[in-house]
């Protein structure tokens, strides 16, 4: 399995190190390298990943992507170790009239999700939210994904142009069997999404400057594992920028956010 990672990775540089295209509708191959090692106490992890994505146009108004990523995953403790195609992503995605956007896709499984109980000490690690490895995703499931999201834009509204964006998501996750300690499914819950956008672009003080709203929420369902139930809170954030310039090589930018995340259901369990 070593070897084919490897091949895989020495493949997938050589190509992603082509010239890109100047044409953005030109079928492409993009890879990149990620390493992260990270030391907690005595223990220390590490994951080297070659993420890969292909990219291209249908038609004018239909394009596809897919994307998966191999990886190696180790700590310092004997026989943790993970090595696998970490999930294969397809997805399309529509343009219509370049006012709605709408996305399909799926997760496909490429290898057992079972890990043993030496290796479920470097798949938690690499997964844990606190060690912020970007590419620690190493399950395996049937995922699928849905989005819509569209915009207007209107002309000289004052002494500028205001744009507005609203989107939704939505992700239907997959159960599976995290270790082959015990037969227990995990059946994690979906997942969704609202984003809005508000953008307003105009002149001031012979300078361009732009104010930006960003405002989203996003909705989890039940996780349910060996009987028992864990709810993640719901999280709202949002932002409000502004953007200027001192002079043409200088620019000045404001941003408040805020970020609140509901409480779990069930919090004395691991989620």
């Amino acid at each position: 399995m070593i070897k084919i990672f490897l091949l895989i990775t020495i493949v997938g540089a050589a190509l992603a190190s082509e010239p890109r295209p100047d044409f953005i509708r030109t079928p492409e191959l993009n890879g990149d390298l990620y390493f992260k090692t990270v030391s907690v106490g005595e223990v220390t992890t590490t994951l080297f990943a070659l993420p890969l994505a292909y990219s291209c146009a249908l038609n004018k108004e239909l394009s596809f992507d897919a994307a998966t990523t191999p990886v190696i995953a180790f700590t310092s403790l004997d026989n943790s170790t993970v090595v696998r195609l970490s999930g294969l992503k397809g997805r399309l995605t529509y343009n219509f009239r370049n006012m709605l956007l709408g996305t399909v896709g799926v997760h496909i499984p490429t290898g057992t999700n079972k890990f043993s109980g030496e290796e479920l000490l470097t798949a938690g690690n690499v997964s844990s939210r606190q060690l912020g490895f970007s590419e620690g995703a190493l399950y395996n499931t049937i995922d699928i994904f849905g989005s819509a999201a569209a915009g207007m834009v209107f002309k000289d509204l004052g002494s500028g142009d205001l744009s507005i964006g609203l989107g939704g998501s939505f992700l239907y996750k997959g159960s599976f069997i995290p270790t082959d300690v015990a037969d227990s499914v995990y059946d994690p819950g979906s997942e969704g999404n609202i984003s809005l956008a508000v953008e307003y672009l105009f002149l001031a003080f012979e300078r361009r400057n732009t104010l930006l709203l960003d405002f989203g929420v996003t909705m989890y369902g039940e996780d349910k594992y060996s009987g028992e139930t864990f709810r993640r809170g719901n999280k709202l954030n949002w932002s409000l920028t502004a953007q200027s310039s001192v002079n043409p090589k200088i620019p000045l930018s404001l941003r408040i956010a805020n970020y609140i995340k509901g409480a779990n259901e069930n919090p004395g369990r691991f989620g």
